[in-house]
């Protein structure tokens, strides 16, 4: 019997010195250590709770944006990196081969814009040209052929009918001619203003398509997410990486400061404050106490993640985490357990003080705000040229042809430039109306693009591109029944 009550006696000593150094413990003045044996009692002491040792950031889990297999890891453990490092590869074949056809596609989209820009070739701009010179020498011969016959049929010597075959020969002569201007202007003239738009259209919508490539397969790298070091390689080049099951590539932490995270049990909240003393100690320091100040206290509650392994700490309880700035650089590895012990910290009751009642003072009434009259609208731009333009009447066709080159190329605000010195050399040029015109049309200024087309036409009321242009710039300013009126007018024309 003796021996049975010695036995009990030990184990509930044992049980209830067990019980006093799990979790976090306050109490009047006692050192309580966690997962560690009981010291001597140190004075100041108010508060010991569980805590881990941190770099200056949290533990990142690196992972990828796509599934594959690892094709490469490119860092080991222990290896510091830069933000933006690249640490492994997903293999992506597939949005490789989608890459190269999405930038295939935009190229070949930039090129049909290129070739639409320049119009026709130099030898159909040539043939054109040859055209309306035969056709106006045949013009020329069939005019002075009809003069002489007409002498000889006033004198007597020639019939009337034939006069009137010399006649139709003639009036045939003038159709070619015409018909040979009209297809030289419509191999020289420029792009119309819809098919220019198809084709920006057309390349801003292959670009976005490279472009949604290139995201995904940025997807396919992975790179560092802060400056840090690398603290696990978790996967090697080979295995699989899903997203769906997401398993991390890596662990890293900016190690470059290390701090503490305690863990406040609930009941002990109002025991800490920022700026308070405290004292760090573990199994591995080997009585060594660390020092350090409360840097930061968190704004919400928690569950408890930093488990002693005491089978009767209650993990259930809910804790409030403590941001503890060490005053030494110690090298203390991530993820070492240790024990936070608050100081006491004494706060003195700030003195009421009496508030002395200043008079207010009356503010001024703010004076009246006046309102300007708004501003007239910008008047639209001048369709005469520019009054310091030179006028060199022999330069109006060079001025001309650079005028189009620009517009084929797409400087619009330099071909207007030399289409207006086009124009004051020789105001009775339509072609150089129609062109700059064309320009104020690409620019999206209608008004002033149909002022130019109105003048084209009344220089050559035969003029179907002038027609078709000023069409397409009613349209775009609201005119529909105008544009269709002027398109109708074209078509009638090309006949």
């Amino acid at each position: 019997m003796k021996v049975y009550r010695t036995t009990v006696f030990f184990a509930i000593t044992a049980a209830g010195a067990f019980l006093s150094i799990s979790g976090c413990s306050s109490g009047g003045g006692q050192n309580v250590m966690v997962s560690a044996p009981a010291e001597p009692a140190k004075p100041g002491v108010t508060l010991a709770c569980p805590g881990r040792v941190e770099g200056r950031s949290e533990t990142f889990e690196v992972g990828a944006g796509a599934d594959g297999l690892v094709k490469a890891v490119y860092v080991r453990e222990g290896q510091h990196v830069a933000r933006g490092t690249k640490l492994a590869e997903i293999d992506c074949p597939d949005l490789q081969a989608s890459f190269e056809e999405a930038k295939s596609q935009t190229e070949s989209a930039r090129q049909v814009k290129a070739r639409l820009m320049r119009g026709s070739r130099d030898e159909e701009r040539l043939s054109a040209e040859q055209r309306t010179v035969a056709a106006k020498a045949v013009l020329e011969e069939a005019a002075a052929h009809m003069k002489r016959m007409k002498e000889l049929h006033d004198s007597g010597v020639m019939a009337r009918a034939d006069l009137d075959s010399v006649k139709r020969d003639y009036d045939v002569a003038e159709a070619k001619l015409r018909e040979a201007i009209r297809n030289e202007e419509l191999v020289k003239a420029p792009a119309l203003a819809e098919e220019v738009a198809k084709a920006d259209s057309d390349i801003a919508s292959a670009e976005h398509r490279m472009e949604i490539v290139q995201e995904k397969m940025s997807k396919c790298v992975v790179t560092a997410p802060i400056n840090g070091a690398i603290l696990r390689v978790l996967m090697k080049a080979g295995e699989s990486f899903s997203t769906l099951t997401p398993r991390p590539l890596f662990t890293m932490a900016d190690l470059s400061v290390r701090r503490i995270r305690a863990e406040v049990d609930e009941r002990d909240v109002s025991k800490v404050l920022v700026g308070q003393k405290v004292l760090i100690s573990s199994d591995a320091l080997q009585n060594q106490l660390l020092q350090g100040v409360v840097g930061r206290i968190s704004d919400t509650m928690g569950r408890k993640r930093i488990l002693t392994g005491d089978p009767s700490e209650k993990a259930d309880r809910d804790v409030l985490e403590a941001m503890i700035d060490l005053d030494a650089a110690v090298k203390l590895p991530v993820g070492m357990r240790v024990t936070v012990q608050f100081q006491e910290m004494k706060t003195p009751k700030p003195e009421a003080k009496p508030v002395e009642a200043k008079p207010v003072e009356a503010k001024p009434a703010p004076a009246p705000v006046t309102v300007a009259p708004p501003a007239p609208p910008p008047a639209p731009l001048p369709v005469a040229p520019p009054p310091n333009v030179a006028a060199r009447p022999g330069d109006a066709e060079e001025h001309h042809r650079k005028g189009r080159d620009l517009l084929q190329k797409g400087q619009y605000r330099a071909a207007i430039d030399e289409l207006s010195q086009a124009i004051a050399a020789k105001p009775d040029l339509a072609l150089a109306w129609n062109a700059r015109g064309y320009a104020y049309l690409i620019l999206r200024d209608h008004a002033s693009a149909i002022q130019h087309f109105d003048r084209a036409i009344e220089l050559n009321p035969k003029y179907a591109n002038a027609y078709r242009n000023r069409g397409a710039a009613r349209k775009a300013a609201g005119d529909a029944q105008g544009a269709a009126a002027d398109l109708e007018r074209a078509k009638q024309l090309e006949k």
